[in-house]
């Protein structure tokens, strides 16, 4: 297999009814996708999907400025990325009916199918709602300690995702009804304040892995729509995890995911600075298109091949010409070898992926 991950391994494959209309739950690309800036930089979810995390993150930025303490259930353990799910879906709704000028509150009542079909999970039988009921318990009792937003109060704010859940019944027949979330006030202001929120990619729910999805986040976060992207040490996004690993088995599986990467449009390169410190850049297609005056499909087409050898060797401020000095070279590389009509199949099978 190539090392050029396609789409599709990095992609779950959607549920059945995926694009199916159903009356409860629009369509998911109905709504914009809307997250937290604040959860999307700091450490507050553990990435794991099989085994929550039982040991507390404690983060603190290099400045020292901002701190942030996540503490898992004894029993339940720690709210994960994946949980954060039903997060992002709640911050969805809230700002739709912001944006619609319509009732809105911290307070939402849901159909469990519905919840479950807008972020892109099965819902097919009781396995699919008990790892709903999981996620909901570990929102709930995870407990989170931060400075940020706390109003300069020395000890910060403590919370948890979510203040309560509960399944409605009818008190007549024992009935389920349907489900209630109560979202946290700390969370809430940040939904309904447009500068603390950020519109993501649709298919973030299907993204398998949770370090990927971390991986999206930071780089929609903070490389955003940059002209020149953004640049950041392996040290210092291995402090932003709050990961509780080793760093050296950390980095080991860390650089496997940004050489020669794409992860829903940003292209991901790890290289070495002149003093020799790793370092991972990430910007969006778009933007690289800009810098080489290409189209996104035609700099995807021609980008594909060496981008991982490429990137060990670019500095950040000098990546236009660099990129297309080896585009030339690639390009006569393929004539050459009378390769191109492979490499155009290859790249048109790749763009034809992210397309569906």
């Amino acid at each position: 297999m190539s090392k050029h991950r396609k789409k599709q391994d990095i992609l779950r494959v959607p549920p059945p009814d995926d694009a199916q209309l159903d009356f409860f739950a629009p369509l998911i690309l109905d709504i914009r996708l809307k997250d937290q800036r604040e959860a999307m930089e700091r450490p507050f979810l553990s990435f794991s999907s099989t085994n929550p995390q039982k040991t507390p993150i404690e983060y603190q930025s290099p400045d020292g400025s901002v701190w942030v303490k996540v503490i898992p259930h004894p029993d339940y353990g720690m709210a994960t990325i994946h949980d954060w799910d039903v997060m992002i879906w709640a911050a969805s709704h809230i700002w739709e009916a912001i944006r619609n000028e319509e009732p809105h509150s911290r307070v939402i009542r849901f159909y469990p199918h519905a919840l479950l079909k807008s972020i892109r999970r099965h819902a097919a039988g009781s396995t699919d709602y008990n790892r709903l009921r999981s996620a909901l318990d570990r929102l709930k009792t995870t407990t989170i300690k931060t400075n940020i937003r706390a109003n300069r109060r020395k000890q910060g704010i403590t919370f948890g995702w979510l203040d309560d859940w509960m399944e409605i019944e009818d008190t007549e027949t024992g009935e389920i009804l349907c489900w209630e979330i109560a979202v946290n006030r700390w969370v809430y202001d940040g939904i309904t304040d447009k500068q603390r929120i950020l519109t993501i990619d649709p298919d973030y729910f299907l993204l398998r892995n949770g370090i990927d999805r971390w991986l999206y986040r930071i780089a929609r976060k903070h490389a955003g729509s940059q002209p020149a992207g953004f640049t950041v040490s392996l040290e210092e996004l291995y402090n932003k995890s709050g990961s509780s690993r080793a760093y050296k088995k950390w980095a080991f599986d860390v650089r496997k995911k940004v050489e020669d990467r794409r992860i829903l449009g940003y292209c991901f390169g790890l290289y070495k600075n002149d003093g020799g410190r790793e370092m991972v850049h990430m910007i969006h297609v778009s933007q690289l298109a800009q810098l080489l005056q290409e189209s996104p499909l035609e700099l995807e087409s021609r980008l594909a091949p060496g981008r991982q050898q490429q990137a060990r060797q670019i500095a950040p401020e000098g990546q236009g010409a660099f990129w297309k000095a080896e585009m030339k070279k690639a390009a006569r590389r393929a004539s050459r070898k009378s390769a191109l009509a492979n490499l155009h199949a290859t790249t048109r099978s790749h763009l034809d992926l992210d397309a569906s």
